[in-house]
This record gives structure tokens, C-alpha cells and sequence, in this order.
């Protein structure tokens, strides 16, 4: 009985070593003695009087268990007394604190904003039911300058019934100027307007929410005019009511009956370019009547987008297309010769480009949190030295190593959560900075875009900031923990206190601090790359003037303007009122700005020539304009003559051409005088049969070459452009172009009042100078190079405070050595520079190793860089000398502290 009830007192230590499990096995232990000794009593054998105790008190599982909740209960009792512990600990060091908060702050906060917009852009799928099924449809050719191109209608409805790999197939279409005017109830408001095909919603699932979707009976316009409008128009002018269903819209001086509402998350093409309004495609504004596009196979206009059959992939819907498009070439050889079908899903292309610059932005902030992690670890080291005598008395009273870390950890965890409380409001304010982002879809045929509205601090932001924590905890923490738990007590006690700064310690804070520097020249080096490429790109010249200029545009509405006559009467007016306002110097209209957008192209012959093959000849970007518009935005003439009153819709037919048309198309030819004929132009439309060319018919003479513009974005370089006058090719969606003598803002309610003189239903849209438009171009760039230039910023900072803490420390804990030296005969000057090697050779490890880093990590940003290489010599030079001086400046106070030792108070030095 005394070795049965030793041995369970025994294991009752084993399992807790707490009161309670010393108390609930003395329990247990008397309860078995006593019925051990009952069941003897009866007659039973002691092994089988053990046996049965053991069984009427549920074994020792049921001991195992009550001390295993005793445990977990001291446990948390623990965990709250270190959290406590550690509490009262940092606010006795207030300034290691701050200073700790606030670097970690900064790192979680930069990774949680840059996580919430990947998070938001390149994680989230499509939202739309099942997005992985849907797939988008481009047209190829081999020889086209662009990898994706838009479809036609007969291509698109016959691949719609030649392909079985798709549970539906609908196109759309929305471009820059595709706009209506709206009349009616309040000021006349110009819309844009997107077509679709009757199942287009189906297919991508989108429900509205008032009223329907589109049928296949609106699509083949056997209802009336139907319209779907946004939320935003719901709200903005039919009072967001569900009765505005069934109600009327003027669009265009034309009656449409309003069957549906989309709701706010369907974002197509971004703020920018989103419809305010739908149209059924057999219903398209822009394709009725006499040029009709149902028979139109090389006029590609239509995005395509595709739903996958349930347990189709990807590969057998490509295998499937081409099958299809092999049978359209073989049916159709003239139109789709050598016409292939490309099958990309919709989320891979939603992304793609805008995937490397936040992908760049990431590893960014990434490095910035490595570094607050080893400044924060340095600055634990440091402290874990100073407090060498508490951990030493600790030990002494029979704490393990073990409590130790624990105790340290739980410290450098309540660091991490202070700096993730931070960090989060600093989230918030870094997000509305990269709202200025463009999020919008890469192309108007990409169905699909990520709102700014989805950049917030939302609960998966939330636990990767709290997952953050932890890892910063983990980086920080551990392996300052583990060195300061290292060691005997007795020898620390020894130590008087003072701590000792062992080699070992000193080269970890050395290591730390060295790559803290290379860290800090890769950011800086990318910063210096997106830097030159901003300046290279505020220095391209775009072809025109854009100092002093207003521009507006105006569409007019094809009810009221149905009439060639009509339309070249109201721009004659327009600008001949706008010419005579005060302070206007010049004006005019052209049909789409420079660098607001891609405009038309179309392909041509040249006279004498024979005509292009579908798809195969050279093309070129057109625009439509009237005289005025060259002189106002500043593009110079180099050969020639502008357009004048001449060439009204009686002269003879003529066109302006750009510096590199002229030089691909007539090369060492004087090309005034040539004649060119575009295909657009030479189309006749029938309305039972597919269109003709009538190339004789279409030919324009040149009468004058002016400066390439660069129309696309400052990046590329200018594409062959010609100009049409608009007396000879009458177009109703202009952009009014003022040159002024001022400032233009002032003349924007001046330019309202003179369209309301002509045409009070005329609505103007966008008005805006021409500087702005430039300088929306350059945003992308500009923002990219802030963020990574703040980003580096705050990564050399952290690094200049490193070293600076790092020397600091080091000048402290030598202080009786300097002290000695100075004794010796040692300078002030000797002292100094003492510091200032140590700080020399840090800098120089971490810069070395920089450089080897920006080497290998500036090839990510090639993509994004303009007129520079990713390996710059110049930009890797200047990140290097400013990192250089800021450590130089970081080294100063520490040396200057040292030097300034005096020895006798050094030598009396504990």
C-alpha cells in the first residue's frame, strides 16, 4: 500500500507540478488506498484489489485529464501574468518602447495597405457566380500588331454555334465615344453607353436589381427601344425608386423603356469608362440601319466572353476554338485567312496589368518590415544585455531557460500587437493614397474591374495584420530571447550587473545592421529607376502644347442631328463663337483627344496599289477635325497647309498626315499631293448582304504633313495618324480645343454658355486642360515612384537609426576602454575615427551586398521602366552616396560622443 501511494504521488508530480496536481493526487491516492485495502478485506488478492480500485476511480486517464485542466489553467494564468509582467516592463523603458512601436507600426502598416490592395485586385476572383468558368475570346492574326483583337458580329455569332466546349457565348461593346445625350426631366447629361447581347448577363450572372436583364427578343429587336441603367443613373436621376422600372429615358431624342437595374458591384471598365446605360445589340445606335454590322466580318468591334461547360477546362475549350476557327478560314477565306481564336480566363487577364506594379509594391514593403524586425531585434539585444543582472536573479530562483524565452517572447509579442494597432491606422491612411492607383480593367474589353471602394482594412486585412504580428514576433523576438536567456546566473552576477557584450552578441547587432544598409539600397535603387523614368517621361516631347489649353467634349445626339448639314452647322458655330470669347487665341475640334484614349485605325491603299486582304495591310490610327484644331494645340506643320474653309463637303476630298506616315507610306517622296484611300471610308454597307469596297471612290489627296503626336501614352512611340476634315466626314462626338492667353479653368462657364447659346439641350462633359490630361498620363509613374521612393525612405531611416543604435550601444559599453585609451595618449581625433571605422565598415558590407541585391532585384521593374535600363550605373551610383551619407550622418553623434569621453569619469565607470 505505502509503494502504491508513493507511486502515485510520484506520478501526480510527473503529470502537474503545481499545488493542484499535488493536491488532486494526495486525493486520489488516499481513495485508492482506502478501496484497495475494502477489497482485501473481501477476499480479493492485492493485485486484484488494485485492479478494481483502479477501475471504480476511472483509472489514471481520469487523473491524467483533472491535472491536464489544472495545467492548462495555471498555464493561462501564466501567460497573463507575463503579459502583465511585460507591460509594467516596457512602460519603465518609454523611449525603447516608442522607439519599437514605431518602427514595427511603420513595417506592419505598409504590408497590411499594399496587402489590402492585392488582396482586393489580384486574390479575390471576379465576382461573378463560378468565375473560374469564364473565359474571354480574342480574335488573332499573325501578322497584327496587337496579340488580342475584338471580334466581329458574323464571326461572333458563328462561332457561337460552331463551338459545343461553352455553356454560353455573349459579346459587348463600349467604347470612348460611345455616348448619348439624355433629355428630358432636369439639365441634359451626355451618358455613355455599352451594347450587349441578349444572354451576355446570363452568362456572366449578373442579376439586377430592379426589373430583368436583356432576352434574346430585345437582342433581335423584336420589343421596342429597352434600356438597363446603372445604380448610379437609377439613383442619380430616377430617384432609386423600384417604380423608375417601366418608365421612359430621351436618349438621343429617341424613347427607350427602362426593364432593369444593374447593381453597384457590376464595375465595367472602372469609374472611368463605365456605361451609365445598356443596350440590346441588335439595337446598337451605332450599327442600325444603312451600315448595319450584321454583315460586316472584317469590321471587329465586339468583346467576346465565354462560360465554361461543367467540367471543361481550359485546354479543351482552346482545342475546340481552333477547331472553329479553322472552319471559318476554310468557309470565309477572304475575311479569316490565318484567323485564329485565343481563350484566356477572365481573371488571369483582369489582372495582368497591374500585377507587376503591385507585386513590385509588395516586395517593397516587404523589405521594409525585414528591416523595422531587425532594428526592433537589435534594439532587444541591446536591452537583453542591459538586463543581464534581473534575468540572472531569475534564473537564480529556479526559473529555466525555457521561462526565460517565454518571458522574452511574450514581450516582443506585446511590441508586435502595439506596432499592429499602429500599423492599422497608418494602413488606413497609406490605402487612400493608393486609391490614385489605376485599378480600372486594362481594356474596354475586359468585362471586369476592381472598384477603389474594395481598398479598405477589411477582416482579411485584419488577420494578415495579426498573422503579421506574429511573425514579427517570431523575426524580432526569438533570437534576441534565446541570447539573453544564454549564460549561468552565477556569472552574470558576477558581472556586477553591467551585462557583457560578447562577441558573439556583437556581431549578430552587426550582421542586423548590415543587412539593414543592402536592404535599403535595393528600395532606393528601384526608387531611383522610377524616378528616372518619371523625369524621362515629363521630358518626351508629346507633339503638341499643352500650356494654356481648355478641352470639352461635346456629343451631339443622333435624333436631333441626324442631318450631315445640321452637325457641320453646329461646330462652324460653336467654334467661330469660341474663337471670338476674351482671351481665346485660337480654336477647334478634334474627334479624340491626344492620350485620352486609343482611337479608330483602319487599314488603306495607296494609289496605285492593290487593295490589303483583311487584316493584312498597314494600318492607320484616324481622327476626324476641324481647321483650327492643329494651330490650337500647338502641332507644328512641317509640310503644307492646315485644313481651311476650302475644304468643306463640295471641294475635293483631302487629308492631313502624320511625319511617320509619310516617311513608311512614301519614303524619300514629297507625299503632298499623293492620294490614299481608307478602307472605313471605301466600305459601301448594303442592307441584305455583305459590304463592298469601293477604293476609287475614297481617295483623299494630301495636302499637308504634320508632327507625329504621341496619342496612345507618352511611353510609346507615335503611331501613323491621319486626319480628316469634319466638313468632309461630319462626326457628333467632338472635343472642343481652346488655346487661351490665361488661365483656361476660367474660361470653362464661358464655353457652357456659348454651346447653351446654339443648342440649350447640349450637354458639355469632362472640361478639363490639356495640362491635366497630360499629367494623368504620367500619374501611374508618378505614384509608383512615390510610393517606392517613401518606401525607401522609410527603409534608410530605419537603417540610419540602426546604426546609430547599434554605435551607440557600442560606444556605451566601451566606454572604461575608451576611457584607458584616452588615458594612454589616445586624441579626441583618434576617437572618432575609431566609431567612425566601425560605422565605415558596416556601411561598406551593407553596401556591397546592396548592390549585388539591386543588381538581381531591379530586373522586376523592367516592365515598368521608361527611357533607363534596370542595371543604371548612375541610379545604383547616387542610391549608393545618399545611403553612404545618411549612414555618415547616423555615425556623427556616436563618434562625437566617444571623442568627447573624459577619462577620469570613464575609469570611475561601474
Amino acid at each position: 500500500m505505502i509503494r502504491l501511494a508513493g507511486a502515485l504521488r510520484w506520478l501526480g508530480g510527473w503529470f502537474g507540478r503545481g499545488r493542484r496536481e499535488r493536491e488532486l493526487a494526495d486525493e486520489l491516492a488516499f481513495h485508492l488506498e482506502m478501496a484497495t485495502e475494502q477489497n482485501i478485506a473481501r477476499g480479493m488478492s492485492a493485485a486484484e484489489a488494485r485492479r478494481a480500485a483502479l477501475l471504480a476511480f476511472g483509472g489514471v486517464e481520469r487523473f491524467k485529464e483533472e491535472a491536464r485542466d489544472a495545467r492548462g489553467t495555471r498555464l493561462l494564468e501564466n501567460f497573463a501574468g507575463d503579459v502583465r509582467y511585460a507591460a509594467r516592463g516596457l512602460r519603465r523603458a518609454p523611449g525603447f518602447t516608442a522607439a519599437a512601436v514605431v518602427t514595427l507600426g511603420l513595417g506592419i502598416g505598409a504590408n497590411s495597405a499594399i496587402f489590402s490592395a492585392v488582396d482586393a485586385v489580384l486574390l479575390r476572383p471576379p465576382p461573378f457566380p463560378a468565375p473560374g468558368r469564364l473565359v474571354l475570346l480574342w480574335g488573332q492574326r499573325p501578322d497584327a500588331g496587337s496579340p488580342e483583337l475584338p471580334i466581329s458580329y458574323p464571326n461572333f455569332r458563328d462561332l457561337r454555334e460552331a463551338t459545343s466546349a461553352f455553356a454560353g457565348v455573349a459579346a459587348w461593346s463600349s467604347f470612348e465615344d460611345s455616348r448619348l445625350v439624355l433629355t428630358g426631366a432636369g439639365e441634359p447629361e451626355q451618358l455613355r453607353f455599352g451594347v450587349a447581347s441578349g444572354d451576355f448577363f446570363d452568362v456572366l450572372g449578373v442579376w439586377p436589381v430592379a426589373g430583368r436583364t436583356f432576352t434574346p427578343a430585345d437582342d433581335e429587336a423584336r420589343s421596342g427601344p429597352v434600356v438597363l441603367v446603372s445604380e448610379g443613373l437609377w439613383r442619380r436621376r430616377l430617384g432609386g425608386e423600384p417604380g423608375a422600372v417601366g418608365r421612359s429615358l430621351t436618349l438621343d431624342g429617341r424613347p427607350y423603356t427602362v426593364v432593369g437595374v444593374l447593381p453597384a458591384s457590376f464595375r465595367f471598365g472602372g469609374d472611368r469608362h463605365a456605361p451609365d446605360v445598356w443596350i440590346p445589340l441588335g439595337q446598337d445606335p451605332a450599327g442600325t440601319g444603312p451600315r448595319s454590322r450584321q454583315f460586316a466580318r472584317g469590321a471587329s468591334f465586339l468583346g467576346v466572353v465565354a462560360r465554361l461547360r461543367p467540367g471543361v477546362g481550359v485546354g479543351r475549350a482552346q482545342a475546340d476554338a481552333d477547331a472553329a476557327a479553322a472552319r471559318l478560314a476554310e468557309r470565309y477565306p477572304h475575311f479569316d485567312r490565318e484567323w485564329r481564336i485565343r481563350v484566356v480566363p477572365l481573371a488571369e487577364r483582369a489582372v495582368e496589368g497591374r500585377r507587376p506594379t503591385l507585386l513590385v509594391l509588395l516586395a517593397a514593403v516587404g523589405c521594409v518590415l525585414l528591416i523595422a524586425c531587425a532594428n526592433v531585434a537589435n534594439l532587444l539585444l541591446a536591452r537583453g544585455t542591459t538586463r543581464a543582472r534581473e534575468l540572472a536573479l531569475r534564473t537564480a530562483l529556479g526559473a529555466g531557460r525555457a521561462r526565460i524565452v517565454v518571458q522574452l517572447l511574450t514581450e516582443a509579442g506585446v511590441l508586435a500587437l502595439a506596432g499592429g494597432a499602429l500599423g492599422l491606422a497608418a494602413a488606413a491612411g497609406l490605402l487612400r493614397l493608393l486609391g490614385h492607383l489605376d485599378l480600372a480593367s486594362p481594356s474596354v474589353f475586359v468585362p471586369y474591374t476592381t472598384p477603389t471602394t474594395a481598398l479598405r482594412v477589411d477582416g482579411r486585412a485584419l488577420a494578415f495584420t495579426l498573422a503579421l504580428c506574429a511573425a514579427t514576433t517570431a523575426l524580432a523576438g526569438l533570437w534576441p530571447a534565446l541570447h539573453a536567456a544564454r549564460g549561468g546566473s552565477a556569472s552574470r552576477l558576477a558581472d556586477g550587473g553591467r551585462g557583457s557584450d560578447a562577441p558573439a552578441g556583437r556581431r549578430t547587432r552587426d550582421a542586423l545592421v548590415v543587412a539593414e544598409i543592402a536592404v535599403s539600397l535595393v528600395l532606393l535603387a528601384g526608387a531611383g529607376l522610377m524616378l528616372r523614368t518619371l523625369t524621362a517621361l515629363r521630358r518626351v516631347d508629346p507633339g503638341f502644347h499643352a500650356e494654356h489649353v481648355l478641352t470639352a467634349e461635346v456629343g451631339l445626339p443622333d435624333g436631333r442631328y441626324a442631318d450631315p448639314d445640321r452637325v457641320r452647322a453646329f461646330w462652324g458655330a460653336l467654334l467661330e463663337r469660341a474663337r471670338a470669347l476674351p482671351g481665346v487665341r485660337d480654336a477647334g475640334a478634334v474627334q479624340l483627344l491626344p492620350l485620352a484614349g486609343i482611337g479608330p485605325s483602319t487599314d488603306f491603299v495607296l494609289e496605285g496599289g492593290p487593295p490589303p486582304r483583311p487584316g493584312e495591310g498597314p494600318e492607320v490610327r484616324y481622327a476626324v477635325a476641324t481647321p483650327g484644331y492643329v494651330g490650337a494645340l500647338g502641332i507644328r506643320v512641317l509640310r503644307g497647309r492646315d485644313f481651311d474653309r476650302r475644304d468643306d463637303e463640295r471641294a475635293a476630298r483631302v487629308a492631313l498626315v502624320s511625319e511617320s506616315m509619310a516617311r513608311h507610306s512614301w519614303p524619300g517622296q514629297d507625299p503632298i499631293g499623293k492620294r490614299v484611300a481608307l478602307s472605313i471610308e471605301a466600305l459601301r454597307f448594303r442592307g441584305d448582304g455583305p459590304p463592298i469596297l469601293d477604293f476609287p471612290s475614297a481617295y483623299r489627296t494630301v495636302v499637308g504633313v504634320v508632327a507625329d503626336v504621341r496619342h496612345d501614352a507618352l511611353s510609346r512611340e507615335p503611331a501613323p495618324h491621319l486626319y480628316l476634315p469634319l466638313a468632309q466626314h461630319p462626326a457628333r462626338e467632338m472635343t472642343v480645343v481652346l488655346r487661351t492667353t490665361g488661365d483656361p479653368a476660367a474660361l470653362a462657364a464661358a464655353l457652357r454658355r456659348t454651346v447653351a447659346s446654339i443648342d440649350p439641350a447640349q450637354p458639355v462633359s469632362d472640361i478639363r486642360g490639356m495640362e491635366d490630361v497630360v499629367a494623368q498620363t504620367v500619374g501611374q509613374p508618378r505614384y509608383r515612384t512615390l510610393l517606392l521612393g517613401l518606401f525607401g525612405a522609410v527603409a534608410a531611416l530605419l537603417a540610419a537609426i540602426g546604426l546609430y543604435g547599434v554605435l551607440a550601444y557600442g560606444v556605451a559599453r566601451r566606454t572604461r576602454e575608451i576611457g584607458v585609451r584616452i588615458a594612454l595618449g589616445a586624441t579626441s581625433r583618434d576617437v572618432f575615427r575609431l566609431v567612425g571605422a566601425d560605422a565605415l565598415r558596416l556601411a561598406a558590407a551593407g553596401l556591397a551586398l546592396g548592390v549585388a541585391g539591386a543588381l538581381a532585384a531591379t530586373r522586376m521593374l523592367s516592365g515598368l521602366l521608361f527611357g533607363v535600363r534596370a542595371i543604371d550605373p548612375l541610379t545604383f551610383l547616387a542610391a549608393t552616396a545618399g545611403l553612404l551619407a545618411v549612414a555618415a550622418a547616423a555615425a556623427w553623434l556616436p563618434a562625437r560622443r566617444a571623442a568627447c569621453v573624459d577619462p577620469a569619469d570613464a575609469l570611475r565607470a561601474p
